[in-house]
C-alpha cells in the first residue's frame, strides 16, 4: 500500500505542478483580454491560498485514488484473483466494474461541463447577433453629467445639451449627433410599468413592464437604428407640447398584438401629470442592457429628451476621420461652456459593446477551455480502458480469431463495450445537466437552460469522440496474430 500511495502521490504532485504553470500562463492571457479594471470580487493571482488549495487537492486525489486500488490489490484472499481469472484469461470482475464506473463518471462530468460551456457560448453568440443591428464603425460615445447646483432644472439642462449638440454638429466630418440615457447593448437598464389606453380597469400590479429610455433627435441615426414605421423624434417634440414616444418591435407585439401601434397611447401612472404619450414610431428590438436574461422582457419605450430632461446622458456622434481628434474637439467645446464638466467614458461604439460584454465573453472562454479539457480526459479514459481491456483479453481475442471470428466481429465487441459505457455516462450526464443548468438562467442571453441544439450538439460530439477513442484499441485488437496471442503469458 505504501509503495502504491507513493506512486499515486508523485503523479498527482507532478500534475498539480504542471497545472500551476499552465494557470500562470492562462491568467496572463485572460487578463490581457479584459478591457476594464477587474471588479473587487474577481481576482486572478497565484497567492498562498490558491497554492495551498492546489496542494490540498493534489494530496487528496493522490491518497483517495491511490488508496482504493492499493487496498483492493492487497486485501482479501490471495487465491481470489486466481479464482476470478488470471491475466491470461481475463481480469477480476470487481476491478473491471470499478474502472468502468470511473469512466462513466468521467463521461457524465464531461457532459455537464460541455453543456454548460455550450450554453454560455451560444448566449455570447446571441449577444453578438444583437451587435450587428447597430452601426459597426465611425461612432464615438461618451458620458456627460451636469451638476444639480449649476443646472437645477430641466430648462437649464436642456439649454446646455441643445447648444452642445448644435456645436458638435458643426465639427468637420460629423454626420449626426444625439443623446441617450442608456446606450443600447450597455450595462444598465431602466424598467417601468405602463398603463395602456383602453385598459384603465387593469390592476396596476398587472401592468406590463418595459425598458424605459430617453433619447434626442439624432441618436437613432448616429447608432444606426432606423425607424421601421412612423417617424423619429424631431425638433417639434418640445417640453409642454404633444407628448410622443417610440417603441421597439417587441413592445409593439407585446402591448398591441395584431394591431398597428402607431397612434396608440400609454402613461406611466394613473395620475401621470404629463398625460398620455402617443406612439409615433417603431424601431428594431435591441436590448438596453445586454445582460438581460431570457426571462426578462426586451420591450422598450423611448421618450424624447426635450419632454423628459436628464442631468446625465450619453452622447453618440457619427463621424468620419480620427475618433481621437473628435473626442479632443468635443472636450474642448464642453470646457469652453463649463470648465467643471467632464466628458468621460469616451469610446467607440464597438469598444462600448466590448466593455459591456467582457464578463460573459470571459465566462464562455473559461467554460469552453475547461469543457474541452474534460472532453479530452473522457476520451483518454475511454481509450485507456479499451486499450487495457484489449491487452487483458489478448489470449481470448486470439482464440476467437483462430476459431474463425472475423475482424469486424472483434471490432464490434470492443467498440460495443465502449459505447455501453459512453451511453450510460451520457445518460447520467444529460440528467444532471438538465437539473443543474437551471441555475445558469440568469447568466444566459436569449438561450434557454434546456436549449435543444446545445444538448444535441454535446451528445453528438461526445459520442463521436468516444467512437474514435474506442476504434483505436479495436483496430489494434484485429491485428493480433492468433499464434502469438495463444502464447501470451
Amino acid at each position: 500500500v505504501r509503495q502504491m500511495l507513493t506512486e499515486s502521490l508523485l503523479l498527482s504532485a507532478l500534475g498539480a505542478a504542471a497545472g500551476v504553470l499552465l494557470s500562470e500562463w492562462g491568467m496572463r492571457v485572460t487578463l490581457a483580454a479584459i478591457p476594464t479594471p477587474l471588479p473587487f470580487w474577481m481576482k486572478f493571482e497565484l497567492d498562498g491560498v490558491v497554492l495551498a488549495y492546489t496542494a490540498g487537492i493534489a494530496v487528496f486525489a493522490g491518497v483517495v485514488f491511490g488508496l482504493a486500488p492499493a487496498l483492493q490489490a492487497t486485501g482479501g484472499d490471495v487465491l481470489m484473483p486466481l479464482r476470478e481469472g488470471s491475466s491470461a484469461s481475463g481480469e477480476s470482475p470487481g476491478r473491471r466494474r470499478t474502472r468502468d464506473a470511473l469512466v462513466v463518471a468521467e463521461i457524465a462530468m464531461a457532459v455537464v461541463l460541455l453543456i454548460g460551456s455550450g450554453l454560455m457560448v451560444r448566449s455570447f453568440l446571441r449577444m453578438q447577433e444583437q451587435r450587428s443591428i447597430l452601426r459597426s464603425e465611425g461612432v464615438l460615445t461618451g458620458s456627460l453629467s451636469l451638476p444639480y447646483v449649476s443646472y437645477p432644472d430641466g430648462v437649464r439642462q436642456l439649454a446646455f445639451f441643445r447648444e452642445l449638440q448644435q456645436a458638435v454638429a458643426t465639427i468637420p466630418g460629423v454626420k449626426s449627433a444625439g443623446y441617450v440615457n442608456n446606450l443600447h447593448l450597455g450595462n444598465s437598464r431602466w424598467s417601468m410599468s405602463i398603463q395602456r389606453e383602453g385598459a384603465e380597469d387593469q390592476q396596476e400590479s398587472h401592468w406590463p413592464q418595459v425598458s424605459y429610455n430617453i433619447a434626442s433627435p439624432g441618436y437613432l441615426e448616429s447608432v444606426g437604428l432606423r425607424v421601421l414605421k412612423g417617424r423619429d423624434f424631431n425638433s417639434g417634440d418640445v417640453r409642454g407640447g404633444f407628448r410622443v414616444a417610440l417603441v421597439n418591435q417587441a413592445a409593439a407585439e407585446e402591448l398591441w398584438p395584431n394591431q398597428d401601434p402607431l397612434g396608440k397611447r400609454f402613461r406611466f401612472s394613473k395620475d401621470d401629470s404629463l398625460g398620455w404619450a402617443t406612439v409615433v414610431g417603431v424601431i428594431p428590438t435591441v436590448r438596453q442592457n445586454i445582460h438581460t436574461n431570457a426571462t426578462e422582457s426586451v420591450s422598450e419605450v423611448l421618450m424624447p429628451l426635450e419632454q423628459s430632461p436628464l442631468q446625465t446622458v450619453r452622447l453618440a456622434v457619427l463621424a468620419s476621420g480620427d475618433m481621437g481628434g473628435l473626442a479632443t474637439r468635443i472636450r474642448r467645446m464642453i470646457r469652453e461652456r463649463d470648465s467643471e464638466l467632464v466628458f468621460s467614458e469616451v469610446r467607440s461604439l464597438d469598444e462600448s459593446v466590448r466593455y459591456a460584454t467582457w464578463e460573459p465573453r470571459l465566462y464562455a472562454q473559461l467554460l469552453g477551455t475547461f469543457s474541452l479539457l474534460a472532453l479530452v480526459i473522457a476520451a483518454l479514459g475511454i481509450y485507456g480502458v479499451m486499450a487495457y481491456t484489449v491487452a487483458q483479453r489478448t489470449r481470448e481475442i486470439g482464440i476467437r480469431m483462430a476459431l474463425g471470428a472475423a475482424r469486424h466481429d472483434v471490432q464490434r465487441m470492443v467498440v460495443g463495450q465502449a459505447l455501453r459505457l459512453t451511453l450510460l455516462g451520457m445518460g447520467i450526464g444529460l440528467a444532471l445537466a438538465y437539473a443543474l443548468t437551471r441555475f445558469m438562467a440568469s447568466q444566459l442571453f436569449g438561450v434557454r437552460p434546456d436549449d435543444p441544439p446545445t444538448f444535441a450538439g454535446v451528445t453528438f460530439i461526445l459520442a463521436a469522440s468516444a467512437l474514435i477513442a474506442a476504434w483505436l484499441p479495436a483496430a489494434r485488437a484485429t491485428r493480433v496474430d492468433p499464434m502469438v496471442a495463444l502464447r501470451h503469458d
